[in-house]
């Protein structure tokens, strides 16, 4: 299957907008970690008793997001890796995760947003769809080159 794009952001090569994007999950991931753990020792410290079903929920929620937020790092991680490499293996997870964040934010559009959040839902999702596309085409331009044998490499 041939690339959809040659380039990501219209001036990066593909190899370069995949790094980028890659660097990005990773750092929102570890900014994202220590917010919510940061998040849940704050709201776990609170020993006011009548709040102590609150600060269960609260604690909870933020140790799920942590746990996503450190899934976005090994993504992010994992797609570097898969692009220096030229490994499009390692890539998939990246893509998985990708969809994931495409299908949550539709959703999230669908069942929660306000007439003020339309238009920046709107644009958020094409964003991700772009970048999704991005590392498609990334993935299937490294699994091509990857088909190519060794024997084709071979001068006769």
């Amino acid at each position: 299957m041939r690339p959809v794009f040659n380039q990501c952001c219209c001036c990066f090569s593909l190899e370069t907008g995949g790094q980028i994007i890659g660097w990005f999950y990773a750092v929102a991931g570890v900014l994202s970690t220590i917010g919510c753990i940061g998040l849940a020792y704050v709201f776990g410290g609170n020993e006011d008793p009548q709040l102590d079903d609150a600060r269960t929920v609260l604690v909870t929620i933020f140790v799920i997001l942590a746990c996503f937020a450190f899934i976005n790092i090994i993504a992010g991680i994992l797609l570097i890796v898969g692009v220096r490499q030229r490994k499009h293996n390692k890539m998939i997870f990246m893509l998985l995760l990708m969809i994931l964040g495409i299908i949550s934010s539709f959703m999230n559009f669908i069942y929660s947003a306000t007439a003020t959040d339309i238009v920046s839902v709107i644009i958020g999702v094409f964003i991700q769809i772009y970048f999704f596309v991005c590392v498609l085409s990334l993935y299937n331009k490294v699994k091509e080159e990857n088909r190519i044998t060794p024997k084709e490499h071979q001068p006769a």
